[in-house]
């Protein structure tokens, strides 16, 4: 197994209350758990990617406001990209305003489309007769047998078969030389634009506008240099020379 049983992705403004509960209890089972409040682990960019990494499997707690976490996103990109079995835990209680409302913020992935029903899905519990069902379904048997490892195997799968998506990451990485995590943000933001159909990355990225173009600079922080290859890069494809003009 790895250094840790599972790695923590939370909202902090409406998940860290509900993730410290799931952290704690764990531990109480003997569970190593990468929350970014620990003491013994680095809350920084280069630590949440080793985390990802160390850990068995990745949990993301599903509350209010969570696909418009930068970090949540960049978390969730490194799992993705480390085929790590995947549980959603899900905040569904209306009354403390925090309920999960579905993937519409601006870091929703591009392949959230195939989340139904292809990860294990948990409801978060707060009466004392019902948690330890919640962490036993949380913590289930070792993860080359559990039903998480399977469930997300499927993802995988359909994930997989898009051929759209590796053309989009090739570009941002070979033209417009990006590196990760930034890169998997960058392209995940631009095949979302695309949308569905059998077409090549050359005939989608004719439909990208000046709007799309810079709100994924903004939304995926491109600065200094990397905006303006980002642009310089798109127009290129498009064989225009608009997109170029605020570098």
């Amino acid at each position: 197994g790895c250094q840790y049983h599972w790695f923590g992705s939370h909202k902090q403004t409406s998940g860290e209350d509900q993730m410290k509960v799931l952290a704690l209890l764990s531990k109480f089972r003997s569970c190593r758990v990468w929350i970014d409040w620990s003491k013994e682990v680095e809350p920084n960019l280069t630590g949440m990617m080793d985390g990802v990494r160390h850990s068995d499997m990745f949990v993301l707690f599903l509350s209010k406001d969570v696909s418009d976490s930068y970090y949540v996103r960049l978390e969730l990109e490194q799992a993705v990209r480390q085929r790590k079995p995947i549980v959603m835990v899900q905040e569904r209680d209306q009354k403390n305003g925090k309920a999960f409302h579905g993937w519409t913020g601006k870091y929703a992935p591009w392949y959230a489309k195939y989340f139904g029903g292809c990860f294990t899905s948990i409801k978060y519990e707060r009466k004392e007769a019902a948690v330890g069902i919640m962490m036993d379904a949380l913590l289930g048997r070792k993860m080359e047998q559990s039903q998480a490892r399977i469930d997300s195997n499927v993802f995988y799968a359909n994930m997989e078969k898009d051929l759209l998506y590796p053309e989009t990451l090739k570009f941002v990485e070979t033209k417009v030389r990006l590196d990760s995590p930034k890169s998997w943000l960058v392209a995940s933001a631009l095949r979302l634009t695309f949308g569905d159909g059998n077409y090549t990355f050359e005939e989608c990225i004719k439909h990208i506008d000046d709007e799309k173009v810079e709100r994924i600079v903004k939304d995926c922080r491109l600065e200094g240099m990397e905006a303006i290859k980002f642009r310089k890069e798109i127009a290129a494809v498009m064989g225009v020379q608009g997109l170029d003009r605020k570098s």
